[in-house]
C-alpha cells in the first residue's frame, strides 16, 4: 500500500533498496497516475543510503528520464535523516485507482496480494497506449498478461472506468474469439492457466454472456455475485464452509447456457476457453430438482478444472452419477450439500460418496427410500451430558427463585428437544469413506424449564459450539466440568435474572465464549473484595433493558478484565453513574473498543463520553433525547473520522449541528431514525462540496427537502436507500430519479398507502421499477 496525499504521492521504503529493485516502481507510477508528483522517501541506515546513492550514480543515465537530479535531505517525524527523489508522471493512463479507507490517509493506491513483474507492466502500458485503436490480435500469453493486470490492480469503480474496462474486456474477448476460430481450443495445461480472483472472473464471464445477446432481464437475475444470501441457511456458515469465492449456477442459467452452446459453436468454444484457461476452482449448483441434459452439457465445460462443488437447495443430486460416467469428477475433492434433500441409502449415492475427500452436509434432510422409520439416530449421549451438568449445578445450589431466594430445582427429566430437520442415521451405513471425510452439521435445541441450549452438532455426536439462554432466575454459579461442553460455549444471554460476582467470574473461565448479554437484570455484589480473573476470549458485552447495579465499581472491574473487548453496548439504561465512573477511570483502556452503543444518558456534556479515549472506534450507536449541538460536540474529536458505521436515534438536531458530520469521509453505513430537525436539513450535516462514500443509508421519519435528495443522489457508492414514503417536503420526491445514481441503487420505501398519495406511489414504481423498488 502506498500512502498518498492530495498534493503528491509519497512512497516509503524502510528496507535496503537497490536501484534495480525500484526501477520498476519509477516506471509503473510514471504511467499509472496523471499529472502527479511522486516523492520517494528513503530513511534507512545512513550507510545503506550511501550505498544506494552510489548505485544511483551508476544508473544515472538510465534513470534520468524518470527523476530529477536534485537529491535533498528531507526532515519529517518518522526519522531525522532521509533522502527524497521526485518524479513526474505522464497523462496517458485512462483509469483512476480505487481510493479505500485507511486509518491514516484517505487516498491510497491498493495492489492486491499478487506479484507483478516489470515485463508484464511494460506490455500492459503498450496496450493502454494503443487503446482504443488497438488492431493487433493478442496471443494467449499477452491476453493472460493483460487480464492479470486488471486482476492485480483495484481501479476506481466509477462509470467512466467501468466503461473503459468493459471496452478493454471486449477487445480481449475479440482476440480470444479470433484465436479459437482459426486455431481451435487446445488442451490446457496447469502451466498455462492462471488463478484469478473470482470477483474479476465473474465480471469477465458476465461480459461473455452479454456479448452473446442474453436479454437484459435475464442478466440481472443470474447470481454472479461475491457474497451468498444471508438466508441461505439457518446456521452461520463462517468456519464451516465459505461460499464467497464460488461461481453460482442455478437451473435457469444452466438452461440458457446449454441452449446457446447448442446453436453457437463460437459461444461453446469461448466458454471452454474461459473455464479452462482461467482455472475456475469452485462452483455452486442451486435449485436442481430433476436431471436434464442441460446440466450435463454445461458441466462438461465446467468441471475439468473444478475441485469444489456445493449443492444448495437441491432435491435431486443424481446428475452427479451421470457426470461420473464422463470422468469429470476425478479432480473434485470437496462436495458440500446445503439445505438439500438426499437419499443417503441409495446405491447411487454410496458409489458417489467414495469419490470425494471431504463431504459436508449442512441442514440437509436425509431420507431412506426403503424404510423411513428405520434406524432413526439418537443423540442421547449429548443430552445425557447436558442433564448431568445441569444436575450438578442444581447440587451446587446454583439456581434460586427470584422472589424468595429459595433453591430452584431444574427438572432435567422434563426437557424439549428438536432438530432443525429430522435426520436419519448416517453413522451406521455400510459406506467405505476416508476417516473424518464426512461432516454433517445440524442445528439442535435442548430446552429445560428456564435454561435453553442452542447447538450446532457435527456428525450427530460432536458439538461445534452452542449458545446458552437463561431467564427469570437467580443464578449464583454456572460451572461445567465436561470439557466438551465448557469449551464449546460461544454466547450467553441472560434475561430478567439476578447476577452475582461468582457467576460473572465463572463466565470468565469459558475459554471460547465471545459474547455475553444482560437484559433487565439485577447485579447484586456482596463481596466487594472479590477479584475477577483475566479473560481473553470475550469481545462483546451488552448491558441492556434497565439493568440495576448495586455497586458500579464491580462492573468496572469486570469490564476491565476483558482484555480483548471490542464491542460495548450500554443501551436504554439509567446508569449514568456507571458512565461517569467508566469515562473517568484512568485504569480502563478504551483503545480496544471498536464498537460503542450508548443510549439515554443525559444532556450534560460532562456526562457524555470523552471520545478522544476511543482511538480505534469504528462503529457508534447513540441516542436518545439529546439536545441540538450534541452531535457537533461528539464529532469534534479527530479520531471520530474513522467511523464506518453510525446510527443516531431520537436526537434533536439544530443549527448548532451544522456540518457536524463533514469529516466522516470513511462512513459506509448511516442510519438516522426519529430525529427532530429544526431549522436545518439532513444535507446540512455534511459539506456538500466534499465527496462521501456512504453505501447504505436509512432515514426514518426524516423530512427531506430537494437539496437533501440532490445530496443523496450524488453519493456515488450508494447501494441501499431506505426512506419513509410520507416524509418528503412538498414535491421534493420528484428529484429522486434512478438516473441520478452512479450505479443502480436499491430503494426501500416504508409506506402507509393512502389513496390521496397514489400519484406519488405510481411515480416511484415507474421510476425505479419492481427490480429496484421494495415497498414495506
Amino acid at each position: 500500500m502506498f500512502k498518498t496525499t492530495s498534493s503528491d504521492i509519497k512512497i516509503y521504503f524502510n528496507t535496503i533498496c537497490r536501484v534495480r529493485n525500484i526501477f520498476f516502481c519509477f516506471y509503473m507510477f510514471k504511467y499509472t497516475m496523471a499529472n502527479k508528483k511522486y516523492i520517494l522517501h528513503f530513511y534507512n541506515e545512513l550507510e545503506n543510503i550511501s550505498e544506494f546513492l552510489n548505485d544511483l550514480k551508476l544508473h544515472e543515465a538510465a534513470l534520468s528520464k524518470f527523476i530529477n537530479k536534485d537529491y535533498k535531505c528531507y526532515q519529517h517525524t518518522i526519522c531525522t535523516n532521509c533522502y527524497k527523489i521526485e518524479i513526474f508522471s505522464e497523462n496517458i493512463f485512462p483509469l483512476r485507482f480505487n481510493s479505500k479507507d485507511s486509518d491514516t490517509e484517505i487516498n491510497n493506491i491498493y495492489i492486491k496480494d499478487k506479484i507483478l513483474n516489470h515485463n508484464e507492466f511494460i506490455h500492459f502500458k503498450y496496450f493502454i497506449r494503443q487503446f482504443p485503436a488497438l488492431k493487433e490480435n493478442l496471443s494467449l500469453v499477452k491476453l493472460l498478461r493483460f487480464i492479470r493486470i486488471f486482476d492485480v490492480f483495484e481501479f476506481e469503480n466509477d462509470k467512466e472506468s467501468k466503461l473503459i474496462i468493459d471496452q478493454m474486456i471486449e477487445i480481449l474477448l475479440l482476440s480470444i474469439a479470433y484465436n479459437i476460430s482459426f486455431k481451435g481450443v487446445s488442451k490446457v495445461s496447469e502451466e498455462v492457466g492462471i488463478n484469478f480472483s473470482v470477483s474479476f472472473l465473474k465480471r469477465f464471464f458476465f461480459k461473455i454472456l452479454k456479448i452473446f445477446l442474453f436479454n437484459r432481464e435475464f442478466l440481472n437475475t443470474i447470481k454472479l455475485k461475491n457474497e451468498i444470501d444471508t438466508n441461505i441457511c439457518d446456521v452461520n456458515l463462517k468456519g464451516i464452509f465459505d461460499l464467497n469465492d464460488f461461481f453460482w449456477f442455478d437451473t435457469e442459467l444452466f438452461r440458457e447456457i446449454s441452449k446457446k452452446a447448442r446453436i453457437s459453436i463460437e459461444f461453446k468454444n469461448l466458454l471452454t476457453y474461459f473455464f479452462h484457461y482461467f482455472l475456475i476452482k469452485k462452483v455452486v449448483f442451486s435449485g436442481i430438482h430433476e436431471y436434464t441434459n442441460d446440466y450435463l452439457s454445461v458441466c462438461l465445460l465446467l468441471l475439468p478444472s473444478i475441485n469444489e462443488i456445493c449443492l444448495v437447495s437441491c432435491s435431486d443430486i443424481t446428475f452427479l452419477k451421470f457426470l461420473n460416467k464422463y470422468e469429470v469428477l476425478k479432480n473434485i475433492t470437496t462436495l458440500a450439500i446445503i439445505n438439500s434433500r438426499v437419499d443417503i441409502c441409495s446405491s447411487d449415492f454410496s458409489k458417489l460418496i467414495i469419490l470425494f475427500d471431504t463431504i459436508i452436509f449442512l441442514n440437509s434432510n436425509f431420507f431412506k427410500s426403503i424404510s423411513i422409520n428405520e434406524n432413526i439416530f439418537s443423540i442421547t449421549e449429548i443430552i445425557t451430558k447436558f442433564n448431568n451438568e445441569i444436575s450438578n449445578n442444581n447440587k451446587r445450589s446454583s439456581f434460586f427463585h427470584l422472589r424468595n431466594n429459595t433453591k430452584y430445582e431444574i427438572n432435567t427429566k422434563d426437557y424439549k428437544f428438536s432438530y432443525l430437520y429430522s435426520p436419519t442415521s448416517f453413522k451406521n451405513l455400510d459406506i467405505k469413506v476416508k476417516k473424518d471425510s464426512v461432516r454433517i452439521y445440524y442445528s439442535v435445541n435442548i430446552e429445560y424449564d428456564l435454561i435453553k441450549f442452542y447447538l450446532l452438532i457435527l456428525n450427530f455426536e460432536e458439538i461445534i459450539y452452542f449458545d446458552i439462554y437463561i431467564e427469570n432466575i437467580s443464578i449464583k454459579r454456572l460451572i461445567f466440568k465436561e470439557l466438551n461442553i465448557k469449551n464449546k460455549i460461544k454466547n450467553i444471554y441472560i434475561f430478567n435474572s439476578k447476577i452475582t460476582e461468582s457467576f460473572l467470574n465463572d463466565v470468565l473461565f469459558f475459554p471460547n465464549c465471545i459474547g455475553i448479554s444482560f437484559e433487565m437484570c439485577y447485579f447484586e455484589f456482596d463481596n466487594l473484595d472479590f477479584q475477577f480473573k483475566k479473560n481473553l476470549s470475550i469481545i462483546y458485552l451488552k448491558i441492556d433493558k434497565k439493568c440495576e447495579i448495586n455497586y458500579f465499581e464491580k462492573i468496572l472491574e469486570f469490564i476491565d478484565v476483558l482484555d480483548n473487548l471490542e464491542s460495548l453496548n450500554l443501551n436504554y439504561n439509567d446508569i449514568h453513574l456507571l458512565c461517569i465512573n467508566l469515562y473517568g477511570n484512568s485504569k480502563f483502556s478504551w483503545k480496544k473498543i471498536k464498537r460503542f452503543e450508548l443510549y439515554e444518558i443525559s444532556n450534560d456534556e460532562n456526562i457524555l463520553p470523552n471520545f478522544s479515549f476511543f482511538p480505534n472506534i469504528q462503529e457508534l450507536v447513540i441516542g436518545k433525547n439529546y439536545q441540538d449541538g450534541m452531535i457537533s460536540h461528539i464529532f469534534s474529536y479527530k479520531n471520530m473520522e474513522n467511523i464506518h458505521n453510525l446510527e443516531i436515534n431520537s436526537y434533536s438536531i439544530g443549527l448548532k449541528d451544522r456540518a457536524a458530520l463533514k469529516n466522516l469521509k470513511n462512513l459506509k453505513n448511516l442510519r438516522l431514525e426519529y430525529c427532530d430537525f429544526e431549522n436545518i436539513a439532513f444535507s446540512d450535516l455534511f459539506d456538500i462540496k466534499d465527496e462521501y462514500f456512504i453505501e447504505n443509508l436509512k432515514l426514518s421519519e426524516i423530512i427531506l427537502e430537494k437539496r437533501d435528495i440532490i445530496f443523496i443522489s450524488e453519493l456515488k457508492n450508494l447501494k441501499s436507500l431506505k426512506l419513509n414514503f410520507l416524509f418528503f417536503k412538498n414535491f421534493s420526491y420528484l428529484t429522486l430519479k434512478m438516473e441520478c445514481f452512479k450505479h443502480p441503487t436499491k430503494l426501500e420505501l416504508e409506506i402507509n398507502i393512502y389513496w390521496s398519495l397514489k400519484n406519488k406511489l405510481c411515480y416511484f414504481m415507474e421510476e425505479f421499477g419492481p427490480k429496484y423498488l421494495n415497498l414495506k
